[in-house]
């Protein structure tokens, strides 16, 4: 847990590169761990090494496939990287594995919808999540406002 407390005081003071071996010292220590790599993989992508972090992020999601966030990270990865249909497959992925609530599922509509304005590619897409979004919002205010919602787009 040493590890763990390091990795995240290093990355609060943005000393992404410092973290990085704290991170993959981590992950061989405690293999099944998805904190690891996925916290190796937020310093890479902070420092705009983008297909380090979709490698660190890529053996992760071996050991927990179904985390949308994960997905979410790798699909913001692989599109910072110039890998646009990796990316949308990433972010479909994620939204499958968040299909279950559908207030969690706005959240994961939401944050592709902004990942994908942001780069400028996918645009139709994204204007297709963020309207799917925004309807399951509109039906339902009080449940995003319990959750401290906050529009990105």
């Amino acid at each position: 847990m040493a590890y763990k407390a390091l990795g995240f005081t290093l990355m609060g003071m943005r000393k992404f590169e410092e973290a990085i071996p704290v991170w993959q010292n981590f992950s061989n220590i405690a293999p099944d761990d998805s904190d690891g790599p996925a916290n190796l993989a937020t310093c890479l992508s902070r420092l705009k090494r983008y297909q380090e972090a979709t490698s660190a992020l890529e053996s992760v999601l071996k050991i927990n496939p179904e985390r949308a966030g994960l997905q979410l990270q790798l699909g913001s990865a692989y599109l910072q990287s110039g890998s646009d249909e990796k990316a949308l497959a990433a972010f479909q992925r994620a939204l499958e594995a968040d299909s279950g609530s559908d207030t969690l599922n706005s959240d994961t509509l939401n944050s592709v919808a902004y990942a994908l304005a942001e780069q400028k590619k996918g645009l139709p897409q994204a204007l297709q999540y963020a309207e799917k979004q925004y309807t399951r919002w509109r039906r339902n205010p009080a449940r995003f406002r319990s959750r401290s919602w906050r529009f990105k787009i």
